[in-house]
């Protein structure tokens, strides 16, 4: 397979104004998790030359973007979803001219909603078990920010946490700010829980267990001298097992309803969301794409291995729909990793090149142990 990767070399130089503006056209339409309706239209438009039809249909269809409130926001790609397309499209590109080169059957696979985990479970809802071949392997990337630009990284085994989004209701009694006697206090109830669900990881996890529980959202009152009768929180739980994260679920609700008890409140209420699955690469597929980017792309001086990460990742849910193993790595995008910018972040646009091209070489070097002639 190294006649094919070589080759990848001449046609990135060629393709290169092309890909620019592919990948500018992306970072200049974002959309919303599920209302990718543009980004969709652009990916079909795209595939049309290699005949590509993969006959699923994706849940987006908004034409306006907005909140959950119906109001319009602003959006943008500042987690690299942007660069993942050009990648893959790229690549699709690429192995569609060099057809002769390779040999088996290549499944590309454009997931949406990633950041709120549906994007996998709605392709497996939709019927992508039954539409296309079970795969062999399944493969995946993300551009990070903290890795050079130009290198890859992979891990065998567990290698992104599995997270999830609990939306907790903590009920009270209103009452005007003059008269707090007669109110059961839902704001200073729950500062109270916030304070002490940091003990969940600190004083009943052990040392050697990392887990994250973070309160990201709370809102309550509308005006400064009524005391409302409800403040609604979020948070946000990551670990790297399933018997951890039930129990950080079981003592947020412990937390939760003891001291909403304690202090003659009503029964708060706990709603889970953005369930994201462990993704736990498989050891055997990982060291064969390890080894042909070592191989590939220059050994040691653009190939790393990265431990564990606390972020999360809804890829697993297709090839674990399938039963097929996978693997996911990860592609450097910044000139100074230690200052770039963390993805969500507003200042996260990786460096254009070398990036563009990393990401298209790690795929067709991850893909050469399968496509062999």
């Amino acid at each position: 397979m190294t006649q094919l990767f070589e080759s990848l070399e001449t046609y990135l130089e060629r393709t290169k104004a092309q890909r620019e503006e592919l990948y500018r056209w992306f970072h200049q339409h974002p959309e919303l998790s599920l209302q990718e309706a543009e980004t969709k239209a652009r990916i079909i438009k795209e595939l049309e030359p290699v005949k590509e039809d993969s006959g699923v249909e994706y849940a987006s269809t908004a034409t306006q973007v907005s909140d959950k409130a119906g109001q319009e926001v602003p959006v943008g790609h500042m987690c690299g979803h942007d660069m993942h397309t050009t990648w893959l499209l790229t690549t699709i590109s690429f192995l569609a001219e060099n057809r002769n080169a390779w040999s088996g059957t290549f499944e590309a696979v454009f997931q949406p909603a990633e950041e709120i985990a549906e994007g996998g479970k709605n392709m497996v809802a939709a019927g992508i078990t039954g539409k296309v071949p079970v795969p062999d392997v399944m493969l995946g990337q993300h551009v990070m920010g903290a890795l050079s630009m130009g290198h890859v990284a992979t891990n065998e085994g567990i290698s992104f946490t599995q997270a999830s989004t609990v939306k907790v209701t903590v009920r009270g009694v209103g009452s005007h700010g003059s008269m707090p006697e007669k109110s059961v206090d839902p704001i200073v109830l729950s500062s109270s829980i916030i304070m002490q669900l940091q003990t969940i990881i600190s004083r009943e996890l052990p040392a050697s267990e990392r887990a994250v529980v973070s309160v990201g959202t709370i809102h309550g009152g509308t005006k400064a001298n009524v005391i409302p009768d409800k403040v609604v929180f979020e948070l946000n739980t990551r670990c790297y097992s399933q018997e951890v994260e039930d129990h950080i679920h079981a003592s947020i609700e412990r937390i939760v309803s003891n001291q909403a008890a304690a202090a003659g409140a009503p029964e708060p209420s706990f709603e889970y969301s953005e369930r994201f699955p462990v993704l736990d690469n498989d050891r055997d597929v990982t060291a064969k794409v390890t080894e042909s980017m070592q191989t590939l792309l220059g050994g040691e001086e653009r190939t790393e291995t990265f431990a564990p990460l606390s972020a999360s990742e809804d890829f697993p849910d297709i090839p674990n729909a399938f039963g097929t193993p996978y693997c996911f790595w990860v592609v450097g995008g910044f000139r100074d990793p230690e200052n770039a910018p963390g993805n969500h972040s507003p200042q996260f646009v990786p460096e254009l090149h070398p990036t563009l091209e990393a990401g298209a070489e790690a795929t067709v070097a991850a893909l050469c142990p399968w496509l062999a002639v």
